[in-house]
């Protein structure tokens, strides 16, 4: 029997840390990480949080490189949201709870091969990075792709390292200390950069594209992957307009055979890239919201969005109710940033209507003077309609409830109307907000 990459010991350390979460944050963790739920498992344990993860770990087989891969996933969502909530926070012995807990679940990851640093868990054993880059399935990246992203790179004015030296990027996603030397005077991979990039110079900047101890050229295209992420990550470089040239290259050779490089979650305000399956079916308008977000300067709105984006196709149930969190943020942002009451049990058609009424956008706020003027309240009086809708359509197949066993689950179209609505709602009345002058475009 394979041995499971992450250990139990890890697994249930973020499994207790869990118990002090509601239902809902954890479902939203495992499910963005597109881990299934095994609701047939009955687990021996005490307590409805422990039960609810221990049935998502059941559904995984954590020998495979996949499995292990998706449950990193959530717990970089997990320890990085509990590091938002104690930024958050007044100074307190609550928010340093929160960071020494935080610290204690690296600590085991680190224990397994694995370290959370920027944001990330990336592993950093031997054992641990030749585990994740084990490849169950056949390459999808061709020959030409490779190639084409080669030459890109190799011509692009920004060395493939960044700002960092050659070693310390590889050493990121390599074991560059045990990897062997084809130098008889090195001990190590390390050595024979040092030898050849630092004292000798003898080696072309693109000598790590070709290098077999890599895997680049010709080995699974997680590795390929992986690397290109990393070379966008905000450790690495800045992510301007070259960054963005970068980016969008990388993105015109993989769509061909259906992979992209996109923004996973932020990192104290930039964005963080992993590859990911291209989707059929993607909402348009996520672009928009990502607009609102970076001008808010909001992390979590980012990772809501991120959420809806990732969940459309695999997971419509977990991307209709993060549609109803995305209107709900925005409404109680624009209420909180007036001063405006609302209670925390108010419902989207409620929030939305308190929005409506603050930026002077309902019957009897607009002047009724021409047509043009009735055609838009009579469009804006349709908005809490939109909210109404959303809101139903949560309850009826999103998360947040339990369901019967014989529930008939969400489609992706669903998903997809959902999304739509609700982002096309939640822009609408911040773009109102931003030119009534209540923020700058900078987020100021």
């Amino acid at each position: 029997m394979s041995e499971d990459i992450i250990s139990r010991k890890t697994r249930t350390e973020f499994r207790n840390f869990l118990a002090g979460w509601t239902l809902q944050e954890i479902t939203d963790e495992f499910e963005a990480a597109g881990i299934e739920r095994d609701k047939e498992y009955e687990p021996d344990l005490s307590g409805a949080r422990n039960s609810l993860v221990a049935q998502y770990y059941h559904s995984l087989d954590l020998s495979k490189p996949s499995d292990a891969r998706k449950l990193l996933s959530a717990y970089e969502g997990i320890l990085n949201g509990s590091l938002q909530t104690a930024e958050h926070r007044d100074p307190s012995a609550e928010s340093e709870r929160l960071r020494q807990n935080v610290d204690s679940l690296a600590e085991h990851l680190r224990r397994d091969g694995f370290e959370y640093r920027s944001g990330s868990v990336v592993p950093v054993s031997p054992k641990a990075k030749t585990a994740l880059a084990a490849s169950e399935t056949a390459n999808t990246i061709s020959e030409l792709t490779r190639r084409d992203i080669f030459d890109f790179i190799r011509t692009n004015k920004g060395h493939w390292a960044g700002r960092l030296s050659e070693t310390e990027f590889l050493d990121r996603l390599y074991p560059v200390s045990d990897l062997p030397s084809y130098d008889s005077r090195c001990e190590n991979l390390a050595g024979d950069i040092w030898q050849h990039t630092v004292n000798n110079d003898d080696w072309d900047h693109d000598w790590v594209l070709t290098d077999p101890r890599l895997q680049l050229e010709s080995g699974p295209d997680e590795v390929l992957l992986a690397f290109l992420a990393e070379m966008l990550h905000p450790v690495v470089r800045r992510f301007d307009d070259d960054a963005r040239r970068m980016l969008e290259a990388f993105n015109g050779y993989l769509e061909p055979d259906g992979w992209e490089i996109a923004e996973r979650e932020r990192v104290s305000g930039r964005p963080v890239f992993a590859a990911r399956r291209l989707l059929p079916g993607a909402v348009p308008a996520l672009d928009t919201a990502k607009h609102a977000a970076a001008t808010l300067g909001s992390d979590y709105i980012h990772r809501q969005i991120t959420r809806m984006e990732a969940a459309v196709q695999e997971a419509p149930d977990l991307a209709i109710g993060t549609a109803k969190e995305f209107l709900e943020t925005i409404c109680r942002t624009i209420l909180d940033a007036r001063a405006v009451e609302y209670s925390k049990e108010d419902a989207p058609p409620r929030l939305v209507k308190l929005v409506l009424k603050e930026l002077r956008l309902i019957a009897g706020e607009v002047p009724a003077n021409d047509a043009a003027v009735n055609a838009l309240r009579r469009t804006v009086g349709s908005l809490s309609g939109v909210a109404q809708g959303v809101a139903e359509l949560r309850n009826l197949k999103g998360t947040g409830h339990g369901k019967s066993a014989w529930h008939e689950c969400a489609e992706p179209r669903h998903a997809r109307l959902a999304v739509g609505a609700a982002i096309a709602l939640g822009v609408f009345l911040f773009e109102v907000y931003q030119e009534e002058g209540d923020v700058d475009d900078d987020g100021s």
